[in-house]
C-alpha cells in the first residue's frame, strides 16, 4: 500500500481532471471520498447544502487533508448544476 502522502496527491490528481458536462459521476465523486477516509454518511442526504456542510464541520472522521476536496467536489456539482439549468 502506498504512502498516506502518496495517496493523497494521487486523489488530488483524479479531482483535478478536467470539468465535463454534468454527470452523476460528479456526485459519486463525494462519496467516493467519504468512503475511501471511512465516514459515515447519510447517503440521501449527502447533496443537500446543510448536510454537507454540517458533515464537514462536525464529522471527526474527515481530517483536513480531505475538507478542500470534498469542498471543491461540492462546489463543482453546484457550478455544474446551474449550467444545466442555464442552457
Amino acid at each position: 500500500m502506498a504512502s498516506t502522502e502518496i495517496r493523497e496527491r494521487r486523489r488530488t490528481l483524479r479531482l483535478s481532471e478536467p470539468v465535463g458536462p454534468p454527470s452523476g459521476t460528479d456526485e459519486e465523486q463525494i462519496a467516493v471520498l467519504l468512503m475511501e477516509a471511512g465516514v459515515s454518511y447519510n447517503k440521501q442526504k449527502l447533496h443537500k447544502v446543510g448536510y454537507f456542510r454540517e458533515l464537514l464541520a462536525t464529522n471527526p472522521d474527515i481530517d483536513e487533508g480531505l475538507k478542500p476536496l470534498l469542498r471543491l467536489c461540492r462546489e463543482t456539482v453546484v457550478r455544474l448544476g446551474k449550467t444545466g439549468k442555464a442552457r
